[in-house]
């Protein structure tokens, strides 16, 4: 009876054995039949290429822009990396070295290039998750290939930078007179091409790649040569008897003898109440007058003449000489007075308290303009003024001038933020003292 017990019993163990090993086997197939509905390179994405020359990303989404834009951003997210390990290393030696920079900065400025690299990536492939909808994507960067374009195109920029350089001297050497816009509209287009040129060779710097260029050398040394560019002072007076007076001086503009046209000057001089500047430009000779009202600080006191246009540098400098004179200070405001009176002593004039011994009289008012009145984001009141102060300077020969200051204050009422304004406006005539602005609101 026993033999008969085991013998029932085996097959049915044989066949527990083939079941669990049968399910086993399925489990197993069915592992590897769903690894394979996914790409390697999704999990792998340099199985394929090699991390030395090329740059791969692999992005994820719900659509195959969203897919496409995330792979690129991890091709940038990569390249972020690398940059920031270049800079931590250069800083460590440049630490060593005794020459620290900073390497934030210089990082910030080559991350600000990244974008230009997009141009270079490619989607090598897709693929669709159909049970989940979800779409992956292969981003690929040849660097080799991107960095061979970009020379090319740096190339390109270089060779219209030197077409430019070479015209612009040819102008300068041939032309029988200079026409100023004609030059700055050559320089502007290099510097154009210089600043796209630097964008290019920026980027291609990302890849530890170089470009050696002589346009910005050369740019420099066209820079230089304009810059011997002759301004003459001739005519009028260099002595005045008074402080108040009208300068009149004759400006000639030439480069090696031939006449600059077009070239805007800036003459400046020293003013009582800051200084005075006189715009003019040169006619088709090269040639302009200067003629202006000043009240200028008396003495020795130099008006110097430059050119006031981008590129081209150069000044001239003669010297005026102004005597001093007695002044009479007129405003119904003894708040005023006491700081115009201040200005004027402070640039070497007497203050006279009678106006027939005085030389010159200074009138000056003040005009309270209220902006704005309202309430801030946390509901305080907020007031906001703007003051002008207006001062006329006249002479008993019968010269006047005419200067004006503005002001702008903010403050929770009005007497504060006519305060601020005042201060502002007195401030940009000649640096006030502790005064009290209370006598300004009657």
């Amino acid at each position: 009876m026993r033999i008969a017990y085991q013998v029932f019993y085996l097959p049915i163990f044989f066949s527990f054995f083939f079941f669990l090993s049968f399910f086993f086997f399925l489990s197993i197939v069915s592992q590897n039949c769903g690894s394979k509905r996914f790409p390697d390179w999704i999990e792998n994405p340099y199985k394929e290429f090699k991390s030395s020359e090329f740059i791969v990303g692999v992005g994820v989404g719900y659509d195959k822009d969203g897919a496409d834009n995330s792979a690129r951003a991890d091709i940038i997210k990569q390249i972020q990396v690398k940059i920031k390990e270049t800079f931590e290393e250069k800083s460590v030696l440049e630490k060593y070295q005794g020459t620290e920079k900073s390497g934030e900065y210089a990082t910030r400025k080559m991350e600000g290039k990244i974008e230009g690299i997009l141009e270079g990536v490619i989607i090598k492939e897709r693929f669709l998750d159909k049970k989940s909808g979800i779409w992956y994507s292969l981003a690929v960067l040849d660097v080799g290939k991107f960095s061979r374009e970009k020379i090319k195109k740096i190339s390109q920029i270089e060779g219209d930078i030197l077409l430019n350089i070479r015209k612009t001297e040819e102008y300068m050497a041939n032309s029988e007179k200079i026409d100023t816009s004609k030059i700055i509209e050559n320089l502007s287009k290099i510097d154009i091409g210089i600043q796209n040129m630097r964008k290019e060779i920026s980027t291609l710097e990302l890849f530890g790649k170089s470009y050696s260029s002589i346009v910005e050398r050369k740019f420099s040394e066209l820079i230089d040569e304009l810059s011997n560019i002759s301004i003459k002072i001739s005519g009028g007076n260099r002595y005045f008897s008074s402080p108040l007076t009208i300068i009149s001086l004759d400006a000639e503009v030439k480069f090696q003898e031939k006449p600059v046209a077009w070239m805007p000057l800036e003459a400046q001089i020293k003013g009582v109440f800051g200084e005075t500047k006189i715009k003019i430009i040169t006619n088709e000779n090269g040639k302009s007058r200067i003629s202006e009202k000043v009240f200028a600080i008396p003495g020795e006191n130099p008006i110097i003449i430059k050119t006031s246009t981008p590129y081209i540098r150069a000044s001239k400098m003669e010297r005026l000489k102004f005597d001093s004179a007695t002044v009479f200070v007129e405003s119904k405001y003894d708040l005023l007075k006491n700081e115009i009176s201040r200005c004027l002593n402070s640039a070497n004039l007497k203050i006279e308290q009678k106006e027939d011994n005085a030389k010159l009289k200074v009138i000056a008012d003040i005009s309270k303009n209220p902006v704005y009145q309202g309430k801030d984001f946390k509901g305080n009141p907020i007031y906001i003024s703007e003051i002008a102060i207006k001062i006329s300077i006249i002479s008993k020969d019968g010269i006047a001038s005419e200067n004006q200051f503005y002001g702008k204050g903010i403050g929770q009422n009005i007497d504060e933020s006519e305060k601020k304004a005042l201060e502002q406006a007195i401030k940009s005539m000649c640096q006030p003292t502790a005064i009290d602005y209370k006598s300004i609101k009657n």
